[in-house]
């Protein structure tokens, strides 16, 4: 996996995971209320999140995208993750991931992140659409998708009622 695949911008370094990630992804992953906003009910287990972040990385290997560790630049903690995993509901698209640790919301950071991710895939995977969705409740993630460029796309239903977002090939990722 190379270096190249890592990106930074003004208070964020995206970065794909290595195995010292686990303990950070994984109270991501149990934050209650990342886990509320994201996938209720979602409880992993310190082997689950360890298997996943080795399937981030043959992800990257294989397709040459991925998810990334979102790094605050100052202190270089980890403080969210974001990318890009196959969309599962309907075919070729990929899905728009992403969460920042609570303390931290409303600050921009997961704006930032998403922006510097979808301006990666244009550059590098070009023809690639994608989709983002939240839970009708989620509205600072739709914000979220909105400020970075995504558009709105209508409703689908899973475990409950989304919305969902998309952002086309071709299309750039908005500045500030």
């Amino acid at each position: 996996m190379s270096a190249s695949l890592a990106i930074v911008s003004e208070r964020v370094v995206l970065r794909p995971y290595g195995p010292m990630d686990a303990d950070a992804l994984y109270g991501l992953w149990t934050d209650p209320q990342i886990v509320r906003m994201t996938n209720p009910g979602f409880q992993p287990s310190r082997e689950q999140v360890s298997s996943a972040i080795e399937r981030f990385r043959k992800q990257w290997d294989e397709d040459g995208f991925g998810q990334w560790a979102v790094q605050q630049k100052m202190t270089g903690a980890v403080i969210g993750y974001c990318g890009f995993k196959l969309w599962e509901r309907t075919g070729p698209e990929l899905e728009l991931v992403f969460g920042i640790t609570p303390t931290l919301w409303s600050r921009g950071y997961a704006t930032e992140a998403v922006r510097s991710a979808l301006a990666f895939l244009q550059e590098r995977h070009p023809s690639r659409v994608v989709l983002g969705a939240a839970f009708f409740h989620n509205k600072a993630s739709h914000r979220v998708m909105q400020k970075a460029g995504l558009l709105p796309a209508g409703t689908y239903y899973e475990d409950g009622p989304y919305a969902l977002f998309r952002w086309g090939a071709g299309q750039e990722a908005t500045k500030k």
